[in-house]
């Protein structure tokens, strides 16, 4: 049977916070843009959770909640830096990782390098390297599938390792609310709270087929997850299939003042496509108006896309012709796909 395991790291951009400077230490920390637009919460230490605040939440409204909280703003660049340092880390341990975000990670350990057996202590082996290199707190679930083990490491938070086997997977499911279940986001939720299931005991009376009729084929993942059967496999490369950039402007403004908020984004994509050696062939505006209501629009070319210009060219004929817009704006982003490696296309010139 299969040994996985699956670290999340504490807290991770406010711990790297604290670790860096001492005076922070039991504070309320809060990883978040100006307080002054609007900026969301990226994360928080534990302190600050106690106030109520979560990840995604409004910088503002996280500031009424926590007046006195020490907000930063995130150094994505250096938290990437620390990442691969786990991840370093990680490798001396198994070749089979499979890096899930900045700071999270699923390993395989039925075979690994240090060919021991028991998968509690080789756990605890690797929180204690991470703390020792890194002075990072971790937490840990062990499980025979993916989804378990991701279940176990949110299980027993911060610093917690939880193994979680045949013998106890229903009875710490069956504890379980929705809102703790990989896979269960806003919306799901939503629809099975509607429907009266509120935990995951009251999930499994639903069978596959109403699950399937509600949710689609996420309802069958979810059918079998919580019956702790998942076959997902430990993906030890991941191609990016997407880029994305996206603003949020400090305050409203009409479509006929977005032209620099366009230019911003086509930069930040080209940006993208050429440090990554990259071209698209498909690229989706997006634009969130001041109600929260939003739209979306895509255009695929025929025409392999790099440039700043073609990037820029194409996005403002895309707003020119698709949209007919008379509501103030708060976010416009820009979204490419359809991805190609530079080597493997045609020698081609730029639209211009």
């Amino acid at each position: 049977m299969a040994k996985i395991i699956h670290i999340d790291m504490d807290a991770f951009f406010a711990s790297i916070e604290q670790r860096d400077n001492p005076n922070l230490k039991g504070l309320p920390v809060i990883i978040a843009g100006n307080i002054n637009n609007r900026s969301v919460v990226s994360t928080c230490s534990y302190e600050a959770r106690k106030y109520g605040i979560r990840s995604s939440m409004s910088t503002k409204v996280a500031h009424n909640l926590c007046p006195n909280g020490v907000f930063i703003c995130p150094r994505i660049e250096y938290y990437k830096v620390i990442s691969d340092q786990i991840k370093n880390i990680l490798l001396l341990f198994t070749n089979r990782i499979e890096m899930f975000s900045l700071d999270e990670a699923y390993l395989d350990i039925t075979t690994n390098k240090l060919n021991i057996s028991n998968s509690f202590k080789l756990a605890q082996m690797i929180k204690n390297k991470i703390y020792k290199e890194l002075k990072l707190t971790s937490s840990i679930g062990i499980s025979f599938n993916k989804f378990l083990a991701k279940i176990g490491s949110d299980y027993n938070k911060p610093d917690g390792i939880t193994l979680i086997n045949t013998n106890n997977f229903e009875e710490i499911l069956d504890s379980l609310m929705l809102n703790k279940i990989y896979g269960i986001g806003k919306i799901t939720l939503k629809k099975l709270n509607e429907i009266g299931i509120y935990d995951v005991k009251m999930l499994k009376t639903l069978t596959k087929e109403r699950l399937y009729k509600l949710l689609g084929i996420r309802g069958i993942t979810l059918f079998n997850n919580i019956r702790g059967i998942d076959n997902g496999e430990i993906i030890t490369s991941r191609i990016q299939k997407s880029y994305s950039v996206e603003r949020t402007l400090d305050n409203d403004i009409e479509i006929s003042d977005s032209k620099n908020i366009i230019n911003f984004c086509s930069n930040e994509i080209s940006k993208k496509l050429f440090n990554n050696n990259l071209y698209c062939k498909t690229l989706t505006l997006k634009i969130k108006f001041f109600d929260f209501t939003e739209i979306s629009r895509q255009i695929t070319t025929d025409y392999f896309i790099k440039n700043y210009e073609d990037v820029n060219y194409i996005i403002n004929q895309l707003l020119k012709y698709k949209y007919n817009i008379s509501k103030k704006i708060r976010l416009i982003g820009l979204k490419i796909s359809n991805l190609i490696n530079n080597s493997n296309i045609p020698q081609q010139l730029n639209l211009f």
